[in-house]
């Protein structure tokens, strides 16, 4: 499944893949957060518009912060 995914990941690239398998870390229940999915994306990431970086993976990445210090 991972490699598949991955595939997926840099054919379409990261923009199309997020918006097909968005990442969910405002989950109520912590069972439906999408953590599985980070490894998938550091790993096969390649290309994309910094401003989509910037605007999706980073506010993302301020999500988990702010969680992780709760």
């Amino acid at each position: 499944l991972h490699k598949c995914l991955g595939s997926a990941l840099r054919a379409m690239g990261p923009e199309n893949f997020l918006s097909i398998l968005p990442l969910k870390f405002n989950a109520e229940d912590p069972s439906q957060v999408d953590v599985w999915l980070l490894p998938i994306l550091k790993q096969h990431t390649v290309g994309g518009r910094l401003s989509f970086y910037i605007h999706t993976i980073l506010n993302s990445a301020l999500t988990l912060k702010q969680k992780s210090e709760m």
